[in-house]
């Protein structure tokens, strides 16, 4: 079974996807940098909140933990940026928006 990482800030969006999957009965841990305001970690929902000081710290943490791979959700654009620059340590083990695809998230996005 592919676990699914939330990947962001400690804030509503983290906790809305965190809780969405929970209610499909999908267990999901929460990797969160900035602020801790203990809303992702309050969710019923939520499996495990590991908390880091950048969210570069975030990727090597979830690459270290989970060797299996797993289903990657970027919450906030700086998720979506860092996941995008990590995508050569990432595509052979996680899934997430963009990783077959050559054109990066941030550029898909219209962030840059």
């Amino acid at each position: 079974m592919l676990e699914a990482i939330i990947l962001g800030n400690d804030h509503t969006n983290s906790l809305g996807v965190t809780q969405s999957l929970g209610s499909r009965n999908v267990r999901s841990y929460a990797y969160l940098w900035g602020t801790k305001t203990g809303i992702v970690p309050s969710s019923r929902y939520n499996c495990k909140t590991i908390y880091c000081d950048t969210p570069q710290q975030c990727i090597d943490k979830i690459i270290l933990e989970h060797p299996q791979g797993g289903v990657l959700y970027a919450c906030c654009d700086e998720a979506a940026y860092i996941i995008d620059i990590n995508k050569g340590l990432l595509k052979d083990h996680f899934y997430f928006q963009g990783v077959n695809n050559v054109e990066s998230i941030y550029v898909a996005q219209n962030k840059i």
